[in-house]
């Protein structure tokens, strides 16, 4: 069963108790009741819920129902684009469709710097914003179809990624290879024919791809078959001849960006880095994390930054929970009240390191970087 038909079951039992207990609730009334249709009772003496009507649910009913009106408004998405899949595919990749209305908007729930967010703007969410330019000259058959967010562990990508689907106002599926490899002979290939159909019905659409050197990674001699052939399926629906206005934009995020094939670079010619903070990214980080917390006077934005080089966002993030898991350890009650002293946030260094590159890897991603543009790019000097 769906997530949709869980959350519909659901509310349909918080009305009436014995839904799901062997009585099923008749309709319910939204006025007065015409006998002509016998819905409450009829020649065979039936009354609501005695025979095995299903209980009839109003989407208005719903939204003054759900405080969350991000997931009254995802649930009534999710009925369309239920109705909308075909096949035993489509209906799986369903479940891989990301609640974007959940997401925080003007990308409220993380430290990004501007001119990213830009780039990726200018390829997804412009042209919803000005059609009448992307319906003109060289845009109008034309579009850039996909970019690649890459850089260290911990950097941000899936989060941007969610972020930028949320702004700009498309729909997001997200891929991996729990859903497009499968077991049977074939298989691989209908799924990924499935994947952008499915993308394509719900336009505007980004399909995001995490760790993408896992799945489109460079084809070698002698490789499996199957493996081969889902890699082509891919590379044809994304920059094929079935690709279109609606075709879905293809974001991937990868560690390894030099891992990646040839032609999925050129399918993705956006290459974004997100590298380890500096000294002011990472005050804008923890700015964002613990602005809802209590600092003791020994303890500052500042301070923790000068102790966190080369810290990334995803080890901030985990010190500073540590650091208030610690806090709460040592409060004899619960309450919202508390105060973050430095020594709990030295107590969650201690197992809380900044994530580690090994030499090769820095030099792969360096030279990587070089080869975005021309010339040679100079190594970045650390700030502490």
């Amino acid at each position: 069963m769906s997530g949709v038909d869980d959350y519909y079951r659901t509310k349909i039992s918080s009305r009436n108790p014995d839904v799901g207990q062997g009585a099923i609730s008749g309709p319910r009334s939204r006025g007065p009741r015409s006998t002509s249709r016998g819905v409450g009772a009829d020649s065979s003496g039936c009354s609501d819920g005695e025979c095995g009507i299903q209980p009839e649910v109003f989407d208005s009913d719903l939204e003054s129902e759900i405080g969350d009106v991000g997931k009254a408004t995802h649930a009534k998405k999710m009925r369309k684009w239920k109705s909308l899949a075909k096949g035993k595919f489509e209906k799986m990749l369903l479940e891989c469709i990301v609640n974007t209305e959940e997401i925080p908007p003007d990308y409220g729930n993380m430290y990004v710097d501007p001119k990213v967010i830009g780039k990726l703007e200018r390829v997804t969410r412009m042209s919803l914003l000005r059609p009448k330019a992307f319906g003109h000259g060289v845009l109008a058959g034309n579009r850039v179809t996909g970019a690649v967010l890459w850089g260290p562990p911990g950097t941000g990508k899936s989060l941007l990624a969610k972020g930028v689907a949320r702004q700009s106002n498309f729909n997001m599926i997200l891929a991996s290879t729990a859903e497009l490899w499968q077991k049977c002979h074939g298989d691989d290939e209908k799924v990924i024919t499935a994947l952008f159909s499915m993308a394509r019905k719900i336009h505007p659409t980004i399909v995001f791809i995490d760790e993408a050197d896992a799945m489109l990674g460079s084809r070698k001699a002698g490789e499996k078959r199957h493996i081969r052939s889902m890699m082509n399926q891919f590379l044809m629906e994304w920059d094929g001849l079935k690709s279109g206005k609606d075709a879905p934009f293809i974001l991937l995020a990868t560690n390894r960006p030099f891992d990646l094939d040839p032609a999925v670079l050129r399918r993705a010619p956006m290459q974004i880095h997100l590298d380890i903070p500096t000294a002011a990214q990472r005050r804008g980080i923890l700015d964002l994390i613990l602005k809802k917390e209590t600092l003791a006077p020994d303890v500052s934005i500042e301070k923790l930054v000068k102790l966190t080089p080369r810290y990334t966002g995803s080890d901030l993030k985990n010190m500073c929970v540590t650091a208030a898991t610690e806090c709460v350890w040592e409060m004899e009650e619960d309450s919202k009240e508390r105060t973050l002293y430095l020594r709990h946030f030295k107590s969650a260094m201690v197992n809380i390191k900044a994530t580690g590159l090994s030499k090769t890897m820095e030099h792969e991603l360096r030279s990587f970087g070089r080869n975005e543009k021309p010339g040679t790019q100079p190594r970045r000097q650390e700030d502490e």
